[in-house]
């Protein structure tokens, strides 16, 4: 039992760190969720399914990750 100590540091350390990493992913929850509806405003007028559809939705999309990036 020499190392009880140290097992508890990590399981702290390593909480922190994953609660870290979901506080981060909240914000770019929203962020991905604003640029489908971006994405889906500019192709609402083109086929449901089609491929013109969803490529240019994908287009829209990473366009809006990509402005979004440096904020």
């Amino acid at each position: 039992m020499q190392g009880k100590g140290f097992v508890k540091f990590l399981l702290i350390a390593l909480t922190a760190v994953c609660l870290l990493q979901y506080i981060y992913m909240i914000p770019t929850y929203n962020v991905e969720k604003d640029a489908e509806a971006y994405a889906q405003k500019f192709v609402q007028d083109l086929p449901d399914g089609s491929t013109e559809r969803i490529g240019k939705a994908r287009q829209y999309t990473s366009k809006y990750l990509d402005s979004m990036s440096s904020e």
